[in-house]
C-alpha cells in the first residue's frame, strides 16, 4: 500500500490537534529575534526578523517551525519575543524591554485562550514608557498590559544605575538588541 502525504498528515494531526493532543503551543522566542534592527525603528512582529546573536537565530528557527506546523498540520501558536524578564528592571535598557511577571502571566493566557491565533508572533514587553516598539497584536489577542518600567526609575537611580542617557533623549546601544549585535560570538570550542 501507498501512503500519500494526506494520509501521513491525517496520520500526524486532526483538525489542528497533534498526534499527541497539541492543539496549541506557546513559545518562548526572545526579542533578540530582531535585535539588529536600529532602535530608531519602531519594530513590529510584521517586520522580517534580524537577529543579533546565535541565540536570536535559534529562537527565530523556533518561530519558523511554528509556522511549518501551522501551514502543515494547522497547530496553532503564538511565539512571544520576550524582553528583559525580570521581578523588576535592572538598568536602562530594561526600562523599554522589561516584561514583569504579571503582565507575562497575563500575556501566556490570553495566547492561551484565543480561539484561533494561527501562527502569531507577539512582542513580550509591560506597559513602559520608554517601549521602542510597536505590536497590533496585543489588541488582537486582548493584551492588556498593567506595569510600567519607568514606575522603578528612582529606586535604579538610587542604587547607582546610569539611567539618565534616555532621559536626556539618547540611547547607550544602536539597535534593539542592546550590546549583543556588536559583540562578537564565543568561539568555537
Amino acid at each position: 500500500m501507498r501512503t500519500t502525504q494526506e494520509d501521513l498528515r491525517r496520520a500526524t494531526c486532526r483538525d489542528g490537534i497533534g498526534e499527541a493532543g497539541v492543539e496549541r503551543i506557546v513559545f518562548a522566542s526572545s526579542n533578540h529575534a530582531f535585535g539588529c534592527y536600529p532602535i530608531t525603528e519602531k519594530v513590529s512582529p510584521s517586520l522580517p526578523p534580524r537577529p543579533d546573536s546565535l541565540y536570536g537565530v535559534f529562537k527565530v528557527w523556533g518561530e519558523t517551525m511554528l509556522q511549518q506546523y501551522y501551514d502543515r498540520y494547522g497547530i496553532r501558536s503564538v511565539s512571544l519575543r520576550i524582553g528583559t524578564f525580570r521581578a523588576q528592571p535592572i538598568d536602562q535598557r530594561s526600562l523599554a524591554t522589561w516584561l514583569s511577571p504579571a503582565d507575562a502571566a497575563h500575556l501566556v493566557d490570553v495566547s492561551l485562550s484565543h480561539p484561533d491565533p494561527g501562527c502569531m508572533v507577539v512582542n513580550g514587553y509591560s506597559n513602559n514608557t520608554r517601549l521602542k516598539t510597536f505590536d497590533p497584536h496585543w489588541a488582537t489577542l486582548g493584551y492588556r498590559p498593567q506595569d510600567n518600567a519607568e514606575d522603578h526609575r528612582e529606586r535604579l537611580r538610587a542604587e547607582g544605575v546610569d539611567i539618565d542617557a534616555a532621559d536626556r533623549g539618547e540611547w547607550e546601544w544602536p539597535e534593539h538588541g542592546g550590546s549583543f549585535p556588536r559583540q562578537p560570538e564565543r568561539p568555537v570550542r
